[in-house]
């Protein structure tokens, strides 16, 4: 084989191109042999890029039952993952004001409090766009057996009540926006991740703030929150 690594990825690629009737653990095979001529740290990232899309097309595809996706949808599904490793970002959730509740005994009157005092009001995303977050968003903080908020005391949730500074933040500094029109409704998810402080170090936690509009022209108004506590949590949602 040529020592020129360019050439030898040219060769493995065409003949990659070339193995229409191969089994799909020969294309694999010579898949990988083009990957290995990469330089180490390629080569992690590459293989690692693979991973994440797996697991997008893998969750797409169980979420659509479906055995075998459309081409376009394998394809979204790759540029979904390139959208959100360019847009992404992680902060440090032991800065205040993101910390104020982290480490505290809180109770539900607490959290309604903060609530009402820090989170409430009108925010614009970075586009401009104003969206409101009422009263009716304290729901999130409660979820019973079913799985539905269920606005009563002993549905409150401390671990969602922690994590209220984040919504703002999430809603106002993310570069990270999805959007989608679901029948009658103008669909906006807002993510972004926190390094959360442990004993033994920091752990990536990410907020999924959705929020919603009936038209272009109405309001958008913040619905709920997902705290996902790993970063395959968040591939799935």
């Amino acid at each position: 084989m040529e020592n020129d690594v360019c050439k030898t990825i040219i060769f493995l690629t065409n003949k990659l191109r070339k193995e229409g009737r191969a089994s799909s653990l020969e294309r694999i095979a010579v898949l990988l042999q083009v990957i290995d001529n990469f330089s180490e740290p390629d080569r992690i990232m590459v293989l690692r890029c693979f991973v994440e899309a797996a697991k997008v097309i893998c969750s797409r595809q169980n979420t659509l039952r479906k055995q075998q996706l459309k081409m376009r949808e394998i394809r979204s599904a790759l540029e979904l993952i390139v959208f959100h490793y360019d847009q992404t970002s992680i902060i440090n959730a032991a800065d205040a004001p993101l910390s104020d509740l982290l480490g505290v005994d809180l109770t539900e009157d607490m959290a309604i409090e903060y609530f009402e005092k820090q989170v409430e009001g009108a925010v614009c995303d970075i586009y401009g766009r104003k969206i409101l977050i009422t009263e009716d968003a304290l729901r999130h903080l409660y979820k019973d057996p079913a799985g539905n908020h269920t606005r009563e005391t002993g549905y409150f949730q401390a671990n969602r009540g922690k994590r209220l500074p984040w919504i703002r933040n999430t809603l106002s500094a993310t570069k990270e926006i999805y959007k989608k029109r679901d029948r009658d409704w103008i669909i906006y998810a807002y993510v972004k991740g926190f390094a959360v402080p442990t004993h033994s170090g920091s752990v990536n936690n990410y907020l999924f703030a959705v929020a919603r509009s009936e038209n272009p022209q109405m309001p958008i108004k913040f619905v709920t929150a997902y705290y996902l506590n790993n970063h395959e949590d968040l591939l799935k949602k």
